[in-house]
Parts: structure tokens; sequence; C-alpha cells
């Protein structure tokens, strides 16, 4: 089980962008393959940096995904990822929630090169990634940016202990509007806070 806590902000103006939690059961098919599965919540701040309105709106999101990771080296190794997320978004009009949700599709590809910064054999490994991620829209409510974005992702991250680690990174986001013809091009600042408990070992145990 796969617990993530994160924060993101603009690094323009150190304004809040968004925090997102995501909770799913991995299963390993292969020792290199996995499938999982799980829940979302998260708070949209302004997708504008310098926008005067302050409306933050919640989502509620299935996800399903399929991973694969490829060891180059000792310390390299390289991960595939699909993903599906349902998206449960609730209505506005830019400055106050309504009653309801707009529901659409998601589909995500995300490729990162993992590089351990430490000895293979570490227990609390310091680990760089950097990475891209391509998301398409889909659905009724998808009139114009059936592309929704791509994110250049690069950041460290830092185990705790067995169960925890912490990881801070850079996004380049680049995003279309819903207009089709207008794009968001912005730096976050992330900070995520990640928790994973084996369940198939705390049975046996």
């Amino acid at each position: 089980m796969h617990n993530e806590f994160e924060n993101r902000r603009f690094l323009d103006n150190n304004r809040q962008h968004h925090f997102i939690t995501h909770s799913r059961i991995h299963y390993k098919i292969l020792p290199n393959i996995e499938i999982a599965a799980g829940f979302c919540f998260s708070r949209q701040s302004p997708q504008n940096q310098y926008s005067t309105t302050s409306l933050v709106v919640p989502e509620y999101r299935l996800e399903q995904e399929f991973s694969v990771q490829n060891q180059v080296s000792k310390r390299i190794s390289i991960h595939n990822r699909l993903r599906v997320d349902e998206r449960y978004i609730t209505k506005n009009n830019g400055l106050s929630l309504s009653d309801g949700f707009d529901f659409n599709f998601r589909f995500r590809h995300r490729i990162q090169v993992i590089l351990s910064l430490n000895k293979p054999e570490s227990n609390l490994p310091l680990l760089f990634k950097a990475g891209n991620e391509v998301m398409i829209n889909s659905g009724k409510t998808i009139l114009y940016n059936h592309f929704d974005q791509s994110r250049l992702l690069l950041s460290f991250e830092k185990s705790l202990n067995r169960n925890f680690s912490a990881e801070i990174g850079y996004i380049h986001w680049y995003q279309q509007r819903p207009s089709g013809n207008e794009f968001f091009n912005r730096n976050i600042l992330r900070l995520t806070l990640l928790h994973k408990i084996e369940l198939a070992k705390a049975k046996d145990s």
C-alpha cells in the first residue's frame, strides 16, 4: 500500500498551487512489473499564479496503473508507468463552487530515470529522479483541450526509514487551457511525503 501527501507551490511568487493525496494498492505480477489501483483527493488552487481569486476546487479521482521497471545497472533504473484517472471535479464558475461534478477520463504516460546516489546495499537510499509525463483528456466535458499537459520532473528522494521517505522536486508544467489555443507555462516546487506498507509481510507475521 502506497500513500502520498504532496504540496505544490509556484516558484515565481511562492503562491499555493495544489495539495494532493494518493492511496493505492500495488501488486507485483513479476519482480519488475506492477499493477495498482487507488483513490486520490486534491485541492486545486487557481491555475494562474497571478489570479486575483483564491477559489480552491476539490477533486476526487479513481486511479489504475501499470508500471515496468528496467534495471540498467546497479544504480540506474528506467521506469515506465501508464495510468488512467477517472476525475470528479467539483463544478465551479471560477469564483465559487456549485453542486455536482464534472467528469472526465485522463490517460497518462510517465517515463522516469532513477539514479541511486549512494551504495546499492544502503538501507536508506538517496535517489535522483528525472522524467517526463504526458497526459491526454477524454470525455463529454472535454471540448478543446484533449491534450492536457506535459510535466518535466526533477527531484531528490531520501528514505527516512523502512516505510517513510521524503521527496523535494521541480516541475516544469506546460498545460493547455480550456480554450484550446492558450497554454500555461509554469515552474512548480513540490514537496512529497511517501508512506509504504508491505501488506503481504504484515499478513504473514
